[in-house]
């Protein structure tokens, strides 16, 4: 196993000691929609899901475990109101006391009672409809981030859509576009929806793929069974057919590889 593979699967373990038992987490489709549910151990780095705030809060625990272990590091919260830290109070105050910094975004009066820490004012609203915690310390680090999901009908206070990442690059990226949102250096977190755009087009393009697989099984299969209705040039046709499809989708591709791969 490499060891980013073994990284992620420590830290899913982790993720598991906060997970009560009827968390929900949800794949999303190319729409953004909910999907079929997933088991917390085959969750992926920069994945787009749509889980419960009880998945949110054990990623936030696993997070500050692994901030309060190192013992070193930054550590950067975002809230859209600071009194939604208070069920946080107790790890906040720890880190705070623990780390080399640790930074809260958001609006409303600071909470007194984490005193180490570092109050940045969302003064425009930026940052509002996120939620993250980012860890980055000296050998690990780790953040999640998501926002609340809007329907039809209006937010949904209990539903969120987001992604984690343990890649040193993106959690960099997403700790200094952070700050400048909320200090007013940036307009919108942008790479947040960069990455979810290419996300819902991988998984678009991944669709077609599987559609093109099963119309391209059964075309071999009339042709193994059936040589003298479907010959072999019927065949070719079909399959160039098939494969100037799939050219056409490649406006709809992401350009440049998301920031997410890189090592």
């Amino acid at each position: 196993m490499s060891r980013k593979a073994l990284l992620n699967r420590t830290f899913l373990d982790c993720v598991r000691d906060y997970l009560p038992t009827d968390a929900l987490i949800h794949e999303t489709d190319a729409d953004g929609r909910a999907g079929a549910m997933v088991p917390h151990g085959r969750l992926k780095e920069h994945t787009f899901y749509l889980f419960d705030t009880d998945t949110q809060e054990a990623f936030w625990h696993a997070i500050a475990e692994l901030a309060l272990e190192q013992a070193k590091g930054t550590l950067l919260a975002c809230f859209g109101h600071y009194q939604q830290a208070r069920p946080y109070l107790e790890w906040l105050r720890q880190a705070a006391c623990t780390l080399d910094r640790v930074e809260l975004i958001g609006a409303g009066r600071p909470l007194r009672s984490i005193p180490h820490a570092h109050f940045i004012r969302d003064s425009r609203g930026g940052c509002r409809d996120f939620r993250l915690v980012l860890y980055e310390g000296p050998r690990v680090q780790a953040m999640v981030i998501s926002r609340q999901l809007q329907t039809a009908t209006g937010p949904q206070p209990d539903r969120h859509i987001g992604f984690y990442s343990l890649n040193a690059k993106v959690v960099r990226h997403f700790r200094t576009e952070l700050l400048d949102v909320a200090q007013g250096r940036a307009a919108a977190v942008q790479e947040f929806l960069r990455l979810q755009a290419i996300d819902q087009a991988g998984k678009a393009f991944q669709r077609e793929l599987q559609r093109h697989q099963v119309a391209l099984d059964q075309t071999l299969q009339r042709l193994r069974l059936d040589r003298n209705r479907y010959p072999a040039a019927q065949v070719r046709s079909a399959l160039e057919r098939s494969l100037a499809q799939l050219q056409a989708w490649r406006p709809h591709l992401p350009q440049g590889a998301p920031r997410a791969t890189d090592s």
